[in-house]
């Protein structure tokens, strides 16, 4: 495994390169995903310049999400009979955490060697916040990097002190072989359920997959993204949370397919978070070579099943722990 360090207004990033051709960088800011290429082609949607990566972008680009990923209307939650409130961030809601987003926050970095690939390990000591967060968090965020085939894979744990909201992700935006949208590519989902959404995208509940949100039979992710459905609130398109369906441990439950390459992903998650770009930073260069426009890259989030705050409580030293691989390929 080759092994490279930069550092960039005051991040550290580190390059891992295996004997498969895939390259990952990551940064010790928000635990995240700079940057995959794939036999020298890039494999994702990020900005091209670093420091606008690292920096406030609104974009959360390859980056670890929490201490609770998604929305919570107005911000307000309960645990055990105590009220909390994350300050708005968008609109009279919280996204992402608002002011305790991980994203924007320094980890702890230590390299590990091992037999068949090489981690990365990324920790963090959370504060509780007074009136908007009751828990000190000890946050693992661990990359693997297998030496021999192009699999990367993600370990996710946190455990709160006493009982918090927990619902961590990764933001990355995917595009194998760095087309100019992903419309053209070819979605497989193994979900048949939905979450259905409020005018200000609050989830209300689980629903039947419908025609434009079913990839049950692998289609274009552009076939049915003009659908009125999907128009009729903020989304704009695809930003829904899909319940994984009943799986082998070892069966791929999501594939997304460009012209040339393609990546499988495969989770314990039980809800992937689907977002096709739908609002981008238009003419914004990307490090795949293209500028960022409408449905650049597709976000694929490993989450919990979108609700409440109060339904993403994890018990006081307890654990939320997800793993999830990302395998690429060449066609």
């Amino acid at each position: 495994m080759n092994v490279e360090y930069t550092n960039v207004a005051g991040a550290e990033l580190i390059i891992l390169t295996n004997k498969a051709g895939l390259s990952v960088t990551l940064s010790d800011l928000g635990a995240g995903i700079r940057d995959i290429t794939y036999m020298g082609v890039s494999m994702m949607v990020t900005p091209k310049d670093p420091e606008v990566y690292l920096g406030h972008n609104g974009g959360y680009y390859g980056k670890s999400i929490g201490p609770v990923a998604g929305r919570i209307q107005n911000g307000v939650y309960s645990v055990n009979g105590k009220r909390y409130a994350f300050p708005a961030n968008e609109g009279s809601n919280c996204l992402h955490g608002s002011v305790m987003d991980y994203s924007l926050r320094k980890f702890k970095m230590e390299l590990c060697r091992q037999e068949n690939g090489t981690s990365v390990v990324f920790s963090l000591h959370d504060e509780a916040v007074e009136g908007v967060y009751p828990a000190e968090v000890s946050v693992v965020i661990r990359y693997k990097l297998l030496e021999e085939e192009p699999v990367l894979k993600l370990r996710q744990l946190a455990s709160p002190s006493v009982d918090a909201p927990l619902n961590l992700s990764n933001h990355s935006y995917w595009n194998p072989g760095a087309l100019d949208t992903i419309l053209d590519d070819t979605l497989f989902l193994k979900s048949s359920r939905a979450m259905s959404y409020s005018l200000d995208l609050i989830p209300q509940g689980l629903i039947p997959v419908s025609k434009a949100l079913d990839f049950r039979t692998p289609h274009k992710v552009g076939d049915y993204i003009n659908e009125e459905e999907l128009h009729k609130t903020r989304t704009n398109g695809y930003d829904h949370c899909f319940a994984i369906d009943e799986h082998k441990k070892d069966e791929a439950i999501l594939r997304l397919e460009g012209s040339s390459f393609g990546m499988e992903i495969f989770t314990d998650a039980p809800a992937l978070q689907i977002y096709s770009l739908n609002y981008p930073h238009d003419n914004f260069p990307l490090s795949n070579g293209k500028v960022e426009k409408q449905n650049s890259g597709l976000a694929i989030e490993p989450v919990k099943v979108a609700g409440p705050a109060e339904s993403f409580i994890v018990k006081g030293k307890g654990e939320f722990l997800y793993h999830t691989t990302y395998r690429f390929y060449k066609k």
